[in-house]
C-alpha cells in the first residue's frame, strides 16, 4: 500500500503545476508585470513545498498540508485574475 498510496498522493502536484504553468504562460503573454509574476511563483512554490513536507512525514501534519494548499490556491487565483485583468484591459 505504501508506493500506491505514495503514488496517489503525488497526482495533485501534477495537476496543479500544469495549470500553474499555463497560467503563468497566459499571463507572460498578455503582459503582466514581471515583478507580480516572480511573487506568484514564489507563492506558489512555497505552496507546494509546505503541502509535500506535510505529506511527507510519518504522521501527516496536516497544517503544513492545509497552509501548503491555501497558499497554492491562492497564487492560482491571482494568476487568474491577473489574466482575466489583463484580458479586459485590451478589449
Amino acid at each position: 500500500m505504501g508506493t500506491l498510496h505514495q503514488f496517489k498522493k503525488g497526482e495533485g502536484v501534477l495537476n496543479l503545476g500544469y495549470l500553474a504553468l499555463i497560467l503563468f504562460f497566459l499571463a507572460e503573454n498578455n503582459g503582466a508585470w514581471f515583478v507580480l509574476l516572480n511573487l506568484l511563483g514564489i507563492l506558489f512554490a512555497i505552496g507546494r513545498a509546505s503541502h509535500a513536507y506535510g505529506i511527507s512525514q510519518i504522521n501527516e501534519n496536516f497544517r503544513f498540508q492545509i497552509f501548503g494548499m491555501v497558499i497554492t490556491f491562492t497564487a492560482i487565483t491571482g494568476l487568474y485574475l491577473t489574466n482575466l485583468i489583463l484580458i479586459f484591459i485590451k478589449l
